[in-house]
């Protein structure tokens, strides 16, 4: 017998998927706080919820939302910082600089560059990155557009350094064991997909016939990230499209530098000089340093992780009815007792991913 309150329950979300898939799609912007607003009357008109309850749980939702907004504005300014300082520029000349190959320049930028920009700030920047590149090089922009979105889906449940997994499945209350259950099979589900999505995206931009000529090239550069991807969400939730990313990158770019894989008669002549090692070096630094960041502050044995994340209040204040707003010596901000409820939240302000290690370069 089906449960009376499924279809209200579901109502939201269903009415989310309607606005956003019909001929003339809603855009998000307003087919979000639309599924919200009916989500709070139902709660109000069909299950009559405690309304100092779903009060509590909207602001504790609102202030929830800026942890990804805190990410993204700190993804962007690094981009920004990066692209005014001319780095992006270097790694551009670089990049076409590596192989004049069609497919080399789609798979290094649109698949391998895009995967280690997902694994390290997520939120839209690697196709906001990787596309003007490949329309630079003469790839039509629709369609390279469309590639890079599709490309992007498959190391996204770890993007922003694990964030779809750690924040979107931290409300549950999951435990360490089951935190890896789902990172190992979210890997084994993106990992299957690699098989056929990156193909089909591909596509968009190269010919059947090139794809196949240059088959082993496409295979290795899918495999030197997938299998990092697999093998890190086997003991980590965080940083498999990191590993996937960096692994996929530089395994990538060695294969086209030394024409593995890659059809010689398809590659044009290179013209002009290529940025200096030192240029380079300087331009990426920004993405390793980040990386090494991440890296230092989320290794358990290093102990930065405990000392970021330490929410034991050193100050606190006040709010009246609304809480009690507290900050631990390692910037750990929260409220408490929202509206006199359990309700609470926090927000690290030094482990995740905004600040440091995205506003660590200026």
């Amino acid at each position: 017998m089906v449960d009376a309150n499924l279809v209200p329950a579901a109502a939201p979300v269903l009415l989310l998927i309607f606005l956003m898939v019909k001929k003339v799609p809603v855009p998000s912007a307003r087919a979000l706080p639309l599924a919200a607003v009916t989500a709070y009357l139902l709660q109000h008109l069909w299950f009559g919820a405690d309304h100092t309850q779903v009060h509590a749980a909207v602001i504790a939702g609102l202030l929830l939302a800026l942890t990804p907004v805190a990410i993204v504005w700190g993804a962007i300014f690094f981009f920004r910082t990066m692209e005014h300082a001319g780095a992006l520029d270097t790694i551009r000349a670089w990049l076409n600089h590596l192989s004049r190959n069609r497919v080399a320049q789609v798979v290094i930028i649109g698949w391998s560059f895009q995967f280690l920009i997902e694994g390290a700030s997520g939120f839209g920047t690697p196709a906001a990155l990787a596309a003007p590149l490949l329309v630079g090089l003469g790839f039509p922009a629709l369609r390279v557009a469309t590639a890079c979105l599709i490309l992007n889906s498959v190391p996204v449940s770890f993007g922003a350094v694990g964030t779809p997994t750690w924040f979107g499945f931290g409300q549950l209350g999951l435990g360490a064991e089951e935190f890896g259950e789902i990172a190992w099979k979210t890997a084994l589900v993106h990992g299957m997909a690699a098989c056929v999505v990156p193909l089909l995206a591909f596509r968009l931009l190269l010919g059947w016939e090139e794809i196949r000529r240059n088959g082993v090239f496409v295979a290795l550069s899918l495999l030197a990230s997938v299998l990092p991807m697999m093998v890190t969400a086997a003991f980590d939730d965080e940083f498999p499209a990191v590993a996937g990313g960096l692994a996929g990158l530089m395994t990538t770019m060695w294969l086209a530098r030394h024409h593995i894989g890659l059809k010689r008669d398809d590659e044009d002549t290179i013209t002009g000089s290529p940025p200096s090692p030192r240029a380079v070096a300087a331009a990426l630094f920004p993405f390793w340093g980040t990386v090494i960041v991440l890296l230092a502050t989320r290794i358990p044995g290093l102990g930065l992780r405990d000392l970021l994340t330490s929410a034991t209040p050193a100050w606190s204040l006040s709010l009246g009815p609304l809480g009690g707003f507290t900050i631990s010596p390692s910037l750990v901000v929260g409220l408490e007792g929202i509206l006199g409820t359990e309700e609470s939240w926090s927000h690290a302000l030094l482990y995740v991913p905004s600040i440091i290690p995205f506003g660590s370069y200026p």
